[in-house]
């Protein structure tokens, strides 16, 4: 998967996602409304939120931020 691959799910520039933290890997699941992501750091403390960001910026070299659902498993994720 590249960032182009994840880009074309972005609508006006945000994407809904649905956070499964405590996986075992950080990965895309599945796409849709919302996409939904596995993310290894636990739901504590701002954590998964901070892996999440590391995750679209190593893996899809991609700036991203949080706009909604900051103590949710539900987001709306904004490209910077």
């Amino acid at each position: 998967m590249s960032g182009e691959n994840i880009v074309k799910h972005f609508k006006n520039n945000r994407l809904n996602l649905k956070v499964k933290p405590n996986s075992k890997k950080n990965q895309i699941l599945e796409y849709g409304n919302p996409t939904k992501i596995s993310i290894r750091a636990p739901a504590e403390a701002n954590k998964a939120n901070i892996e999440l960001i590391k995750f679209f910026k190593r893996k899809f070299k991609l700036d991203i931020r949080i706009i909604k659902g900051k103590t949710s498993k539900n987001k709306i994720i904004q490209l910077k």
